[in-house]
């Protein structure tokens, strides 16, 4: 396989859970005492996953609540099922959304320190990713947590911190992959070569002082992927036209006054070879004949936040590969969105991100989009998915690829408890918990519950 083409297929990665081969010998028949255990101890991980498959998580960890030995159960079925959820840590206690669940704190790959520094007595033993929210890093040891070196990704949102303390925590992360600001008023920091980082992203308010956007990304070569605000952009546009950084993609924020002007230098920006393939999401879908002349288009969200109303229209984009929108907003379905029209003039469609539709919604690209093979629903306005009647629409499609479509976990719950089946010919459900996306953007925010 060409390098090209192994880029081509990194660009999102769907990262899928792994059997636990551990999970097994979690139990095990006898006691630490030497004492025979029940036998529900001797069941073998396919029992489990089918027990714990048809409970929601909260359920699960309360189960695990009961005695040593469940808890090593449950937890190894957390890290090995729930590759997606974050828990977010406040006040020496752990939440997933607004319930406790302090008996997966060492399990968790995804850790968030909400408005709190990490605290002793905790074993963040399987954390890949961490993240910061209005946290004074100022007041914390870095030394004092020893996972560091684990970390993979590294977020910061409405920090407080300067560049010594940056640096430190950075290099501490010494298998670093992604780092992500929100929200941080300003630089005055280059980033200095890190072997390992692959994405950089630079969300909200973020303002850098002369090169040192440049400096940063040309430090850094091996960073193949940048998101940006299009005002960061354009107030760094004439040391990064004069740069030789080369990406793979750039993914950008267009706001609702953003102009022509941000359009023609995201063309000129791909003329002179600063990315190769463009991730864009709007408040306002940009006019046709200005999508159109987009080079290395292949994603694209939008809002309707801001539409009041106005139809939305979309030219045949045969180049676009992943969509996001908002079919309803609210309670009436004021954005326009003609569900029919998108899919049809979406003809190589692969990834679609779809919030609050109905079942109606998702027939068009079940029916026309030959090439979807993923599909993530967010707050689906109806309790039970009709799977069978998807799987026989997919079935008319000549050449039509399997679609893994992604619910929310009451969705998935009350689907499972009605059809039974989650795996048909050429429809499979999951839980979104049960995943975790590796892509060159986080459009995907506005989407999901905070806790994600």
């Amino acid at each position: 396989m060409s390098q090209q083409n192994a880029n081509e297929q990194n660009q999102m990665e769907v990262v899928e859970p792994k059997p636990n081969q551990n999970q097994v010998d979690v139990a095990g028949a006898i006691a630490p005492n030497g004492e025979p255990q029940p036998e529900v101890f001797k069941l073998d991980t396919d029992c489990w996953d089918d027990v714990f498959d048809c409970l929601s998580l909260k359920d699960v960890h309360s189960f695990g609540q009961t005695c040593k030995a469940f808890q090593r159960v449950t937890g190894a079925y957390f890290q090995w099922k729930y590759e997606a959820v974050s828990v977010r840590c406040f006040r020496n206690e752990a939440y997933i959304g607004n319930d406790r669940v302090d008996g997966f704190i060492k399990f968790a790959k995804k850790v968030q320190f909400y408005r709190t520094l990490p605290y002793a007595g905790s074993d963040f033993e399987s954390v890949k990713q961490i993240s910061f929210i209005h946290v004074d890093l100022h007041k914390w040891d870095i030394n004092s947590m020893n996972v560091l070196s684990k970390v993979e990704r590294l977020e910061l949102q409405d920090c407080k911190f300067d560049g010594n303390i940056l640096g430190a925590l950075i290099e501490s992360c010494v298998n670093l992959k992604r780092l992500e600001f929100w929200a941080i008023a300003s630089f005055n920091w280059s980033l200095q070569n890190h072997p390992t980082l692959q994405h950089l992203a630079l969300n909200g308010h973020i303002t850098f002082r002369n090169d040192q956007l440049k400096d940063s990304l040309e430090n850094n070569p091996n960073i193949r992927s940048l998101q940006i605000t299009a005002k960061l952009l354009w107030e760094t546009r004439d040391s990064i036209l004069n740069s030789d950084v080369e990406l793979d993609d750039l993914a950008i924020v267009l706001s609702d006054n953003s102009n022509d002007d941000i359009l023609s230098l995201l063309t000129d920006l791909h003329g002179r070879g600063f990315y190769r393939r463009l991730h864009l999401r709007s408040y306002r879908v940009p006019p046709v004949d200005r999508l159109l002349s987009l080079q290395g288009l292949v994603a694209l969200y939008f809002s309707p936040i801001f539409f009041r109303g106005e139809k939305i229209e979309l030219p045949p984009l045969v180049n676009i590969r992943e969509l996001g929108f908002y079919v309803h907003w609210g309670t009436s379905r004021n954005n326009g969105v003609n569900t029919i029209a998108l899919a049809s003039r979406l003809m190589n469609l692969e990834r679609l991100f779809i919030a609050r539709p109905n079942f109606e919604d998702l027939l068009p690209f079940i029916r026309r989009s030959i090439n979807l093979k993923y599909v993530e629903i967010y707050l689906f306005k109806g309790k039970v998915l009709e799977i069978y009647a998807l799987n026989k629409e997919r079935k008319k499609v000549e050449g039509a690829r399997k679609v893994t479509i992604y619910v929310d976990e009451d969705v998935y719950l009350a689907t499972k408890s009605a059809k039974a089946e989650t795996l048909l010919g050429l429809i499979e459900i999951k839980r979104k918990e049960s995943h975790y996306i590796v892509r060159p953007h986080n459009f995907w925010r506005p989407f999901r519950p905070i806790y994600f």
